[in-house]
């Protein structure tokens, strides 16, 4: 026998430790705090007839592991098979369901009396959306069904990443379906050539997680990644990501990669102080969009300083004005030489009357000729008489 049960000993589980055991009948380290994969069995353990690895952390997936069982067993001298009893629940195993797990329980090869496998994280067939027919017929002969293989976990389904356009550390809305609060799910980001490039995801609710766009993106690429479609998908356990080996409905969501502000070129390497003296944006082409106030090739003169719009408006308002007035000003003085003013002359009334009494009273005197001969008693002529 060999046990480590409840001591709580934990990190990844040694293979050297697997496949140096022999001879073992039962072998328990349930309850502890064991992660990574599981190490196959080794070749020499033919007599065992327990195993106990529930309660851990194990992960990955158990096609592997169950396949090299059947390999161990096959082999000639081993009894494993005779009555063989596998806990490996409560764990974190993902993927598919190892479907060699039929041939352990109904082959007359191998007689696996139990195999429980609930409280895993293996995800359900992409057809149905729950476990194979094989499965839920191996289920439904068990003895303890409620225990044997579990519950299937759904796979992330995705419909839609927002925005459509990102560049390194931008945070992307991924929405879709069936997510969970795993401390293992992660987004996965695939560049036009292949180059696959993982970032945790942070769970928010079952229907979105937040994906940031990891950096280093636009070295990893053989090709120029800018402006190229970048496939996202997520997974909530190992490695069961959104895909078409793992749904059947499957639609490709991407983003179109990006350079951040103030950078251009093929690989984002031309960046606003480098080329444009930190007074322009850098163009994919050549040269710089210069700030305004400053011109060049790397924008390194400046510009007259222009007027501001207010002071334009304001100049052109007393240009036309003073225009107007000059016109006007033309319009009187023709009037006037040709004798029609605009304006008739202005008079005061009181002053125009008493003028005119003036000029009665003149009227009325005598001459001052007729005066004086009338004072020294002369004849006047016969024209002039008073």
């Amino acid at each position: 026998f060999f046990s480590a049960s409840r001591t709580y000993v934990g990190g990844p589980l040694s293979e050297g430790l697997m496949s140096a055991l022999t001879s073992l009948v039962k072998f328990d380290i349930s309850h502890c705090s064991f992660e990574g994969p599981l190490p196959p069995l080794g070749t020499r353990m033919t007599s065992l007839k327990t195993i106990q690895v529930e309660n851990n952390q194990f992960t990955g997936s158990l096609v592997p592991w169950f396949e090299y069982l059947k390999e161990v067993l096959e082999g000639e001298g081993s009894s494993f098979a005779s009555g063989a009893e596998l806990y490996m629940g409560d764990n974190s195993f993902s993927g598919q369901l190892p479907s060699v797990l039929y041939d352990l329980v109904y082959s007359a090869d191998f007689t696996v009396n139990h195999i429980d496998l609930g409280g895993n994280h293996l995800r359900c067939d992409k057809h149905s959306g729950s476990w194979p027919t094989w499965a839920l017929r191996l289920e439904s002969g068990n003895h303890e069904s409620t225990h044997m293989i579990g519950r299937c976990t759904p796979v992330p389904m995705i419909s839609s990443v927002y925005p459509a356009e990102a560049t390194e550390g931008d945070m992307l809305s991924v929405s879709g379906l069936h997510f969970l609060p795993s401390e293992e799910a992660v987004c996965m980001f695939t560049l036009p050539d292949g180059t696959e490039k993982t970032q945790p995801a942070a769970f928010l609710n079952i229907s979105l997680v937040y994906c940031e766009v990891p950096q280093g993106m636009f070295e990893l690429s053989s090709e120029a990644p800018v402006g190229k479609l970048v496939h996202v998908t997520v997974a909530n356990f190992g490695v069961d990501f959104y895909s078409p080996d793992t749904v059947a409905l499957f639609v490709k969501r991407s983003f179109r990669l990006v350079c951040p502000a103030g950078h251009a070129g093929f690989r984002c390497e031309l960046s606003r102080d480098s080329e444009c003296s930190g007074r322009g944006t850098p163009q994919t082409g050549g040269g710089c969009l210069c700030d305004p106030g400053y011109k060049g090739k790397h924008c390194g003169g400046s510009k007259p300083k222009e007027l501001p719009t207010y002071a334009v408006v304001l100049i052109i308002i007393v240009v036309l004005v003073a225009a107007s007035l000059c016109v006007l000003l033309a319009i009187l003085i023709a009037r006037e030489r040709k004798g029609d003013p605009v304006f008739a002359q202005l008079t005061n009334p009181l002053l125009e009357s008493d003028v005119y009494a003036m000029q009665d009273m003149a009227e009325q005197l005598p001459a001052p000729r007729k005066m004086e001969a009338l004072n020294s008693n002369e004849n006047l002529p016969a024209d002039e008489t008073i």
